[in-house]
């Protein structure tokens, strides 16, 4: 099944305040004469024009990349120490147990939900200049996520033995109370996380991007320290190393959390918490926002119990699984939290504040229509009194009403959120196309350079590339449809994600389970062997039959959406050549320097291969959102 943003990437979703984003107003900024990526393509449907947030979500987009970025970075610098210390052992099998179990938690009560609820409603009343509503619905909002995520914390503590026992049953008696252990230390840290995510949803309203994506480089950082401090100066392995290293992760959650809240505060204008439901639920945009977040949760519920079961199966393969597919997943969520996430999480407020204005318009456009008929309605009744005639003002003039759902929105609203989200969908395929590649025909030397170091050799490497290849074919997919979910919770709908996800979960479970065995009898070597490849092509599976769904529904509700063959031949073009000069260059180097040590070579060969994507896309006339994000002129890809 796919990886959904845990404690591995948790807090690669969530953060200080950038200020707001500029938007580009410059005369100058105008189409270019050259083809670009999104040009309409050939008998393609009418273009439609960009819609007006463009350079505004373009560059908040780029605030949330450089956010990601900084966290992943330190991401990977802590799955660096992770492998150097515990490797594919039971160690590091115990650690990715310990932290999909409480995660729950964040992935059923965090961002990704809470977005698709609260963000609609809080920058609905935002846009109406109504901050005292607003401020009293997000502290409702705060009070019944800190008893929920509490009552859970408490819960999973105390059933944290049952747990790991029904989900891993092959663990013997230390490894059980190992993973015990650690998950008792990690579920407040993720209830913690839950309040992090109200901290962005905030944030991310008010159009401070930088913060709330870049905050969890100080869990990371937690987490690094404390490897760091416990293997390399104090000389701890095993248990005790690992403890300390689950102490540091509850330690970091705190930090993410302490550096997103000062800003938030200030935002909300100070924060007045509803700790009582029945409370709550009498403030305005509560109910509305519960009914969102229901259908949300729900979906999440199966993409976590398929999360959950993801592990349970990997830990019914050979000791190392659980580990690797860990490693495998830091890197497949890399370019979809850069590129995906990014532009799907700066693309929401904008999305439902389009909605706002369009359904606005629409709203003043009949009382105009209605105020003119009723005065024509007068001056015929006056004249009727003065000739002695009926009344033309009494024919039936009434408008048609505007009841705010989908369906209802104007053609021009229509077409503006299809640019929206057009725009978006080639943003991310600018990014994720060579990522893909990459993946798929270089990824031993992204995994080498990453991992390879202490208890991680080159046997750990090659399993992790395979995973990560089998991930990468449906990484594409799994992008996208996280922008089209955004599309569909501006609108209203968080009913058609939710149950195109459990559509998916279940076609990735089945998938993955009936191919995970087969591939275990092959052995990589050290008694690593090759059964979670099956996972991660179940994984890519769903994604894609995910992205169709959501797709088809889509065009349903705003008409045509997509980009077109032809950007996409000439981004896979650029891939293609990328790749090629990667692979020249990688045989060069074994054949002059043997032996070099994997970072130099990653350096070389992925840093041509990256100069020739540029390269090649531009001479094909692509332009980079890079530039766009820059506020220069030139394509929206």
């Amino acid at each position: 099944m796919e990886p959904r943003t845990d404690a591995d990437g948790v807090a690669a979703e969530v953060n200080p305040s950038a200020g707001e984003v500029p938007r580009s107003d410059a005369p100058g900024d105008r189409e270019p004469l050259a083809p670009e990526l999104g040009a309409p393509e050939p008998g393609a449907p009418p273009s439609t024009p960009t819609h007006p947030g463009a350079p505004r979500a373009s560059r908040s987009a780029s605030l949330v990349s450089a956010g990601i970025l900084l966290s992943r970075i330190a991401g990977l610098a802590r799955e660096r120490a992770l492998g150097h210390y515990f490797g594919a052992s039971v160690y590091a099998d115990a650690w990715r147990a310990a932290l999909r179990l409480p995660n729950v938690i964040q992935n059923l009560l965090g961002e990704g939900t809470l977005s698709a609820s609260f963000i609609p409603v809080y920058a609905r009343m935002i846009e109406e200049d109504r901050q005292e509503a607003a401020r009293r619905f997000a502290g409702a909002v705060f009070g019944l996520l800190l008893v929920t995520a509490g009552a859970l914390v408490l819960l999973g503590m105390a059933l944290a033995p049952l747990l790991v026992g029904l989900l891993f049953p092959r663990f013997d008696a230390d490894q059980h109370a190992r993973t015990t252990a650690l998950v008792r230390i990690l579920f407040p840290m993720t209830g913690i996380l839950v309040l992090s995510a109200w901290s962005l949803g905030i944030l991310n309203t008010h159009r401070r991007f930088f913060l709330p994506y870049v905050a969890p480089v100080a869990w990371n950082a937690a987490i690094l320290a404390a490897l760091v401090g416990g293997g390399w100066y104090l000389g701890w392995e095993g248990d005790a190393l690992l403890r300390l290293t689950a102490g540091g992760a509850l330690l970091g959650g705190f930090l993410q959390f302490a550096i997103q809240l000062p800003g938030a505060l200030r935002l909300v204008g100070g924060l007045r918490v509803t700790v009582l439901p029945w409370v709550a639920n009498r403030i305005e945009g509560v109910r509305e926002a519960v009914r969102a977040f229901l259908p949300v949760l729900a979906g999440r519920g199966v993409v976590n119990v398929g999360g959950l079961l993801d592990y349970a199966l990997a830990g019914l393969l050979a000791t190392g699984a659980l580990a690797v597919l860990g490693y495998a997943q830091v890197l497949y969520m890399l370019p979809i939290s850069l590129f995906g996430m990014a532009v799907a999480a700066s693309e929401l407020p904008e999305l439902a504040r389009s909605q706002v204005a369009a359904r606005r318009k629409e709203a003043e456009e009949v009382a105009e229509k209605e105020a003119g008929k009723e005065a024509g309605k007068l001056a015929g009744k006056q004249a009727g009194k003065q000739a002695g005639q009926g009344t033309p003002g009494d024919l039936d003039l009434a408008p048609a009403r505007v009841d705010g759902r989908a369906a209802d929105l104007s053609p021009a609203a229509q077409a503006a959120l299809a640019g929206s989200v057009r725009q978006g969908m080639l943003r991310v395929a600018y990014f994720l196309v060579p990522s893909v590649a990459v993946y798929l025909f270089l990824g031993d030397v992204v995994v080498a350079a990453l991992y390879q170091t202490g208890a991680f050799g080159p046997l750990e490497v090659r399993l992790t590339w395979a995973i990560l290849a089998a991930y990468a074919l449906g990484m594409g997919a799994s992008a996208t449809s996280r922008l089209l979910s955004s599309a569909f919770y501006a609108l209203g709908n968080t009913a058609t994600p939710a149950r195109v996800a459990v559509l998916r979960v279940t076609l990735a479970l089945a998938v993955g389970a009936a191919l995970m065995f087969p591939l275990d009898r092959f052995e990589v070597g050290g008694g690593l062997r090759y059964g979670a490849v099956g996972l991660a092509l179940g994984s890519a599976l769903g994604a894609w039959v995910e992205l169709g769904l959501l797709r088809r529904r889509l065009a349903r509700d705003i008409g045509p959406h997509g980009s077109g063959v032809g950007p996409l031949l000439r981004l896979v073009t650029g891939a293609g050549a990328a790749v090629a000069v990667g692979w020249g260059l990688r045989l060069a180097l074994a054949g002059v320097v043997p032996g070099l040590h994997p970072i130099p070579v990653a350096a070389v060969t992925l840093g041509a291969a990256g100069a020739a994507y540029l390269g090649v896309t531009s001479l094909l006339g692509v332009r980079s959102p890079l530039l766009e994000a820059l506020g220069r002129r030139g394509g929206s890809a």
